[in-house]
């Protein structure tokens, strides 16, 4: 009995320490903003192999070709409540887009579809470019767009940007 609680107990241990091992850390690669799903941080350049582990599978992933602006083929990969771009890169498909499309998923500072524009600029503070129907802020290779209606937001996208 002994031995079959404490076979479950390293299991459990193991499965925490995959998904660590499993996500690039976004520090890695200058991200200042990531969203969280399933305990993984994911951001913008990330290698999206090492991150669909921790994600689960995608309800739907396919090729697109590409858009030409870099790597060499551009894949989508659908979630129920998020959507990934990546753009094949030195043989890794990178992220370029991150889009959130639901109120049941939220940045990491806990902004989702749905709160208004004064809640965004209380967590982020004044927005780097503030448009009629937008809030963009800059990050390091990346932006964070908040796109609104009525000043409410409809949806969240996190994108790769390469430096001028």
């Amino acid at each position: 009995m002994k031995i079959l609680k404490s076979t479950a107990i390293l299991a459990v241990l193991l499965a925490v320490l995959l998904c660590f091992v499993a996500c690039d850390d976004p520090a890695e690669n200058g991200a200042i903003y990531t969203f969280s799903h399933n305990g993984c941080d994911v951001a913008v350049d990330a290698d999206m192999a090492s991150l669909i582990t921790s994600l689960g599978a995608p309800l739907h992933s396919d090729a697109l070709g590409t858009c030409g602006l870099r790597g060499e083929m551009d894949r989508i990969f659908d979630y129920s409540d998020f959507t990934i771009y990546t753009a094949e890169v030195n043989g890794k498909d990178r992220i370029d887009s991150l889009v959130l499309k639901s109120d049941l998923v939220s940045t990491k500072e806990g902004i989702a579809i749905g709160d208004d524009e004064a809640k965004v600029v209380e967590k982020y503070g004044e927005p780097t470019v503030r448009k009629q129907d937008a809030l963009e802020y800059d990050g390091v290779h990346m932006k964070l767009d908040f796109y609104l209606e009525n000043g409410v937001v409809t949806s969240i996208e996190y994108r790769y940007t390469i430096e001028e």
